[in-house]
């Protein structure tokens, strides 16, 4: 039996069809329902009933038998021919014999009087919704199927289907060739994944798996680690989805291993070299601190990677459009595009195409507005392919250097 709360869930996504031709008892029910179901849509005899049933997709009929031009009693049977598991409700100013029993074979859900009581209707509608739960929970659980289906077609995925009743679970043979057995070389039950999943992977399995069962998310999915036959591990990411029983009560879990080795060892390398480039950003940052003359960084897009002391203590009076990503001539002459000319010559581009450290004098201009001859010393920076990426810049300060071409 559901409770009132429940039969409320169910019904406030319903749609309907309430027949009877006395003005006042429909206005009446209408007031009484229109909290309960999504929908209601009114019909005034047996063919005004029919005819909305076709028209419209209707969950549940409530009906009177005697009306004029068409009795409920014809409506439910032709409705009957047209879907057969159509729930349908009574509703009589007296309990006739004869029309009690045709009712019965007609399939018909339960057998209000007049005037509508609203705790007999939720006893009625009980075994409606509960009926209505299990139908919209077995599409579900075919939809699921379909989906589960597409999927293994399209990705080539292991399918798991655990019964969490007995703990038996079903392995495809596709899920076991991932990790390396034939199909009759693994037995199918919770031990032959549960053993081979990688010990530091399970705890968060499982607590996807139980926040899943309890209803906490949609989905469940997941990666971990699971032995191969050969010994070594195979990523997968695991995705599935708890179903339900008509009570609610979770029964069983279906869903795909996917193998995704290959896409995790590239991850992990990946996140082993910037690691590395961490590092040895920080050793470069701890040797250029140590420079007395402003350095910095240079890579070939003009941003500053990084900057000593020096230069860092020289920037609170710099307008810098992008304060993460600096640019070096924002820095050296408060310019917006990279520099240009015989007076400020870009050493970047040089640099870049001769791999050849080379020195220019520039002609700065401070936050003041006063001029400060320095001298680059320009040197080209390589990747582990040798591939020039960008420079490191140093800037002396050469107050002299106008008298010394003078003299």
């Amino acid at each position: 039996m559901l409770n009132k709360q429940d039969v409320i869930k169910y019904t406030s996504s319903l749609t309907l069809l309430f027949v009877e031709d006395n003005q006042e008892v429909r206005e009446s029910a209408l007031f009484l329902l229109e909290d309960i179901f999504k929908n209601i849509i009114l019909a005034v005899n047996g063919q005004d009933g029919i005819d909305k049933f076709k028209k419209n997709n209707i969950d549940v009929i409530i009906t009177d038998i005697d009306m004029p031009v068409m009795n409920g009693m014809d409506m439910i049977e032709k409705i009957k021919k047209i879907d057969s598991d159509m729930p349908i409700v009574i509703l009589s100013a007296l309990m006739r014999t004869e029309y009690f029993i045709q009712s019965i074979k007609l399939g018909v859900k339960g057998y209000l009087l007049k005037p509508l009581d609203i705790d007999a209707l939720f006893d009625s509608l009980d075994s409606v919704t509960a009926k209505i739960h299990l139908k919209d929970k077995m599409l579900e659980n075919m939809k699921l199927k379909e989906r589960m289906e597409q999927a293994l077609l399209g990705n080539h995925d292991g399918l798991w289907d655990w019964n969490l009743i007995t703990n038996d679970v079903h392995f495809s043979p596709r899920w076991k060739e991932i990790i390396g057995y034939s199909d009759d070389e693994l037995s199918n039950d919770f031990i032959t994944w549960e053993g081979r999943v990688y010990p530091d992977d399970m705890e968060a399995t499982m607590v996807n798996i139980q926040d899943n069962i309890d209803g906490k998310t949609n989905y469940f999915e997941n990666i971990h680690r699971i032995k191969h036959k050969d010994g070594h591990w195979v990523w997968v990411l695991d995705r599935g989805k708890t179903v339900y029983d008509e009570n609610g009560k979770p029964i069983r879990m279906i869903g795909t291993h996917t193998d995704i080795t290959q896409t995790k060892l590239i991850e992990i390398e990946l996140s082993k070299k910037n690691a590395l480039l961490k590092n040895h950003d920080k050793y470069l940052q701890a040797i250029i601190d140590n420079l007395e003359n402003p350095t910095m960084l240079i890579k070939d897009d003009y941003t500053v990677e990084l900057m000593n002391s020096a230069l860092r203590n020289q920037l609170s009076n710099i307008n810098i459009a992008d304060v993460n990503k600096p640019k070096c001539y924002e820095i050296s002459h408060h310019y917006s595009t990279p520099c240009d000319g015989d007076k400020h010559p870009c050493p970047l581009r040089d640099v870049i195409d001769s791999k050849e450290p080379i020195s220019v004098v520039h002609v700065h201009c401070n936050p003041d507005g006063s001029k400060q001859n320095v001298e680059l010393t320009v040197t080209p920076l390589f990747d582990e392919n040798k591939k020039c990426i960008g420079i490191i810049e140093s800037a002396k300060d050469i107050a002299d250097y106008d008298t010394l071409n003078m003299g």
